[in-house]
C-alpha cells in the first residue's frame, strides 16, 4: 500500500518533493499571470501578488522541513495552518469579487475588493512579523522519530495513579457536557463565574489526558488491557465530542490521534487519509443538525433523534457550506478588518497588561480579568440579537487588528513569535512532557481561530498542567528499547 514517507536519506522522496512544489510553483503563478492580465480591479492584482508569495513561502518552508526528517516547528504549523483556513480561500475569492464586485459575508454583509487588499496586507503584516523573529531568534529544528526507535520503554511512570487520573478526568468531562456547563448550548451565564477558571483547566487535563493516552498507544509495548481500555477511550470520546455539538471536540479528537501516530515514526496511508476525510464529510453536516436541534430542546437524546432524522434539509450543499464555514476565515477577517473602528471591547493591547497573571489568578480575585467571550459578542454586534450561545471569529489575525490596526497586528505577532521560540527551545522530544506539549500544540496552531492573547495565557497553563503532571504520574524517557 502507497505510504506517504518523508526520509533526507531516499533520493526519490527529494524528486517527488521537487516535482510537486515545482508543480504547485506553475500553478500559482500561471494563475497570478491570468489575474495580471485579464482582471480590471488593481485591488485583486495586487493582492494577487502578495498572496502567491506568502504560499510559496509557507508550503516550501514546510514541505522541506518535513522531507529533512524534521519536526516543523510551532511557527512552521502556524503558516501552514494560515495558508489552509486564510490564504486558500483568499485565491478562490478572487474571481468572484471580479465578477460580483462584491462578496457577501455571513449571508448579510458585502464588502468590496478594498477590504480584499487590506485583509491580505493584515495576513501579511503578520507573517512578516514571525519571519522576522525567525530570523533574529534561529534555532534547530528536532528530529523526527523514525519507526525503528520505537516502541519506547516505560520509567518512572506511576501506573496506577495515571489510570485513577485518566478515568477520574474522562468521568469529568462527560458530567460537563451532559450538564451543559461545556460544549454548544451553555449560555453565558453558566460559562462565567467561579466555575469558568477551574473548566480552563479541566479542560487542559481532559486534552493531556486524550493525548497521553494516544502517546502510550503508539509509543509503548501495550497489552492487551490496555489496548481494549485504548478502544473504549476512544468511544467515551467520540461520544463526547458529539454530545458538545462542538466541531472542534471531533477535529481535535482526530489531531490528537494523527499526530502521535506521525511523531512515532509511522507513515499515512492513502486509505487513511480517504477515511478521515469521509468522516468529516459525514460528522460535520450532522453536527450542524444537532446544533440546530439544541437551540429547540435543551434535551440532548430529543437533539440526536432531530439530528438523525433531519437529513434531507439542503441536503445537496450541507456538506459543502458545513466544511467549508469551518476551515475557511478569510472572509470573516474581511468583516474583521470593516469594523475595527467601531470595535471597542479592547484597544491597544490594554489586555496585556493581566497577561502576567491572567493566567494563575481566578478572575474573582483579578478584577476587569479579560474574558475569553468575545466571539460571542461579535456575532450580538452583527446580528443586533441577545442570543449568547452562537460565537464567530474573524481569525487570528482579525482578533489582532481589532486591537487598532496594522501596527498593532506587527507588534502583537511579534510577541507571539517570541513565544513561539520559547516554546520551541522547551520541547525535548525524548521526553513525555515535550511530547504532550507538541501534541497540545499543533492543532490550535493549524487552527487559526483564537486570539494571540488568550493563546499566550493558555499556553503557559499547559505549561503548568504539564508541571502538574509530570508531579503526580511521573516521568517517560524515551529511548530504544536495545540501549
Amino acid at each position: 500500500m502507497f505510504s506517504i514517507k518523508f526520509d533526507i536519506t531516499k533520493g526519490h522522496n527529494w524528486r517527488y518533493y521537487l516535482v510537486l512544489f515545482h508543480f504547485f510553483l506553475i500553478s500559482v503563478f500561471s494563475y497570478l499571470i491570468y489575474i495580471l492580465v485579464l482582471f480590471d480591479d488593481r485591488w485583486l492584482k495586487i493582492s494577487a501578488v502578495f498572496l502567491v508569495g506568502m504560499s510559496i513561502h509557507s508550503l516550501g518552508t514546510f514541505g522541506f522541513v518535513l522531507l529533512k526528517g524534521l519536526l516543523p516547528s510551532f511557527s512552521d504549523w502556524f503558516r501552514l495552518g494560515t495558508f489552509l483556513s486564510i490564504e486558500l480561500e483568499a485565491f478562490f475569492l478572487l474571481h468572484e469579487l471580479e465578477t460580483n464586485k462584491t462578496i457577501k459575508i455571513f449571508d448579510s454583509i458585502n464588502l468590496n475588493s478594498f477590504y480584499f487588499f487590506k485583509s491580505v496586507i493584515v495576513v501579511l503584516i503578520g507573517l512578516l512579523a514571525l519571519f522576522l523573529v525567525d530570523i533574529l531568534l534561529k534555532g534547530r529544528h528536532k528530529k523526527r522519530f523514525k519507526k525503528e526507535e520505537i516502541p519506547i520503554l516505560l520509567t518512572h511512570l506511576r501506573k496506577k495513579t495515571f489510570f485513577l487520573f485518566s478515568a477520574v478526568l474522562l468521568a469529568l468531562d462527560l458530567y460537563f457536557v451532559l450538564t451543559s456547563l461545556t460544549g454548544f448550548g451553555s449560555t453565558s451565564t453558566e460559562s462565567a463565574g467561579q466555575l469558568d477558571f477551574i473548566k480552563q483547566f479541566i479542560h487542559i487535563f481532559t486534552s493531556l489526558n486524550l493525548a497521553l493516552i494516544c502517546v502510550l498507544y503508539f509509543f509503548t509495548k501495550t497489552t492487551k488491557l490496555f489496548k481494549l481500555y485504548f478502544i473504549a477511550f476512544l468511544i467515551v470520546n467520540v461520544i463526547i465530542a458529539v454530545l458538545s455539538g462542538m466541531k472542534e471536540s471531533v477535529i481535535m479528537l482526530f489531531m490528537f490521534l494523527l499526530i502521535p501516530y506521525f511523531l512515532s515514526g509511522r507513515n499515512f496511508k492513502i486509505k487513511q487519509v480517504v477515511l478521515f476525510i469521509l468522516i468529516l464529510i459525514l460528522v460535520f453536516p450532522f453536527n450542524k443538525r444537532y446544533r440546530k436541534a439544541l437551540e429547540i430542546t435543551e434535551n440532548k437524546a430529543v437533539a440526536l433523534y432531530l439530528a438523525f432524522q433531519n437529513t434531507d434539509e439542503k441536503k445537496d450543499n450541507s456538506n459543502k457550506s458545513a466544511i467549508s464555514s469551518r476551515f475557511f476565515i478569510f472572509s470573516p477577517l474581511m468583516y474583521g478588518v470593516s469594523i475595527e473602528q467601531e470595535w471597542s471591547h479592547y484597544k491597544y493591547m490594554n489586555r496585556y497588561v493581566y497577561a502576567p497573571f491572567a493566567w494563575i489568578v481566578p478572575g474573582a480575585l483579578l478584577p476587569g480579568k479579560p474574558r475569553n467571550d468575545f466571539g460571542r459578542i461579535l456575532y450580538q454586534e452583527m446580528r443586533n440579537t441577545s442570543v449568547s450561545t452562537v460565537s464567530i471569529t474573524p481569525s487570528t489575525f482579525g482578533w489582532v487588528y481589532l486591537e487598532g490596526g496594522y501596527l498593532f497586528v506587527f507588534i502583537v505577532f511579534l510577541i507571539f513569535g517570541f513565544v513561539l521560540k520559547y516554546l520551541d527551545k522547551l520541547i525535548r522530544m525524548d521526553t513525555l512532557q515535550g511530547l504532550l506539549l507538541y501534541i497540545l500544540l499543533v492543532p490550535s496552531l493549524i487552527k487559526v481561530e483564537s486570539d494571540i492573547y488568550f493563546r499566550i495565557v493558555g499556553y503557559f497553563q499547559i505549561l503548568l498542567c504539564l508541571a502538574f503532571l509530570r508531579f503526580l504520574i511521573g516521568d517517560l524517557k524515551i529511548r530504544n528499547e536495545n540501549q
